[in-house]
């Protein structure tokens, strides 16, 4: 009922701006391409540090010291120790149903990657760089050939119940690693609850995640080249301002299963996460996902034969937008190559970074993407 009146409410003042014949939609910005509007995305230096000090080098540049056994995180941007920040991360497929519901553990990941599957129904691959402690995380469902590119980016191993046919050969390609718990690289990974129906109710741990690391002989540490896939403002300059772009207290991606929405807390920074028409939980804490970024990437999407079996393009780039701090910018994204690294660029062509913390990527297919909604 909340969410009914609440969209009432925009629906009255889109047409009250649409009759007082207003050129200018305050529930979506222009796409990239129609439009020659420069946005500031690049926050601006600091004279101090919020953490830590910045020391002059010899070249009359300045670099930031860092507190002792502190390193910024790959996921999140944030100042972690050294030993979380250095942890190969685990992405995990996430039942998103109403029958899926509630999901454990996701307020731990640094980043949530959402993306439609068959018949509209979302599935979720949150990304965990800090899972220890966690007794139950899922459930745990089966994977399609989008995930399997979104997981190589941040060189995550992927965790999955089965998976689609058309994503095996992505799957088992050179130095791609993975655990399938109906195999023998993941029959360990998962155990199951006797509180809710098969198929989900499989989950994993955070112990059962390090056993299957240690079993498959998988690295437990990140490449000594890898550099991450986001790029986040340092807390030596201040946060990400996007002056100019539109209003987004409220977001809705357009997403017509579970119908989500987020809405800004100006209190927290944060973007909490509504879905089904009710606040989007994790229920091995007790608390509402919230997020400090959110991305919109908008790609085009074909079916596999006959199939009802979706495929993304999620290599030729396109258009998006980036939401933080109650604002929204359009945006366009390219691929380095197959299994290479997804850039955001803002109108001014130069290459986004995020505020420090969690961020949710919506992939939205191109035919959905006018319908995206900011308020």
């Amino acid at each position: 009922m909340r969410k009914q009146k609440l969209w009432a409410f925009i629906m009255a003042g889109c047409m009250a701006l649409a009759a007082a014949g207003c050129g200018k939609e305050a529930s979506s910005p222009t796409a990239p391409s129609q439009t020659g509007q420069v946005v500031t995305l690049a926050p601006t230096t600091q004279a101090e540090t919020k953490t830590g000090t910045k020391e002059e080098t010899t070249d009359g540049e300045t670099k930031e010291q860092l507190p002792e056994g502190m390193q910024y995180s790959f996921l999140t941007g944030e100042l972690v120790s050294i030993e979380q920040a250095q942890r190969r991360p685990v992405a995990l497929m996430i039942g998103n149903t109403q029958a899926a519901l509630p999901q454990y553990g996701l307020s731990k990941a640094g980043v949530i990657y959402e993306a439609p599957a068959e018949g509209g129904i979302n599935r979720l691959m949150p990304v965990f760089e800090d899972y220890s402690g966690l007794d139950r995380i899922g459930s745990l469902r089966s994977a399609r050939t989008y995930f399997c590119f979104f997981s190589k980016e941040f060189d995550a191993v992927l965790g999955h119940f089965g998976e689609a046919f058309y994503a095996q050969p992505y799957l088992n390609s050179p130095g791609f690693e993975h655990f399938d718990c109906l195999s023998d690289s993941g029959s360990e990974l998962f155990f199951r609850t006797s509180d809710r129906q098969s198929p989900h109710n499989a989950f994993t741990s955070g112990e059962r995640i390090d056993a299957s690391m240690e079993k498959n002989g998988f690295s437990t540490t990140y490449p000594g080249d890898y550099t991450g896939h986001f790029q986040f403002v340092k807390n030596s300059e201040s946060p990400v301002d996007l002056k100019g772009g539109a209003d987004a207290v409220l977001v809705n991606p357009n997403y017509p299963v579970n119908e989500p929405w987020f809405e800004y807390d100006a209190a927290s920074g944060l973007y909490k996460r509504f879905q089904y028409g009710e606040a989007h939980m994790d229920a091995a804490v007790n608390q509402q996902l919230a997020v400090k970024n959110i991305i919109i990437q908008s790609c085009n999407m074909t079916h596999y034969d006959d199939t009802p079996y979706l495929n993304f393009d999620v290599q030729s780039g396109g258009n998006g937008y980036f939401i933080t701090e109650g604002k929204a910018v359009p945006v366009t994204w390219t691929k380095d190559s197959e299994w290479g690294q997804t850039h955001y660029f803002g109108a001014d062509g130069k290459e986004i970074r995020l505020n420090q913390g969690k961020t949710w990527v919506c992939i939205v297919q191109s035919d959905r993407f006018g319908g995206v909604h900011f308020q």
